[in-house]
């Protein structure tokens, strides 16, 4: 059995997915068994964008 292969995202593909969810970056993001990298920044730009919605 072959190990998959992590995969390093985007700042903007993460949020595109975010934002569209009927996209394909949204079906491969949230729809699949992979493993997926983002910088601390993506992190905390969520964390920020989180606290305004609440």
């Amino acid at each position: 059995m072959s190990e998959r292969q992590p995969i390093v995202v985007d700042t903007n593909i993460v949020f595109s997915a975010l934002l569209r969810t009927q996209s394909s970056f949204a079906d491969i993001l949230l729809g699949t068994e992979n493993r997926f990298f983002v910088c601390e920044q993506v992190v905390i730009e969520l964390f920020k964008l989180k606290e305004k919605s609440v």
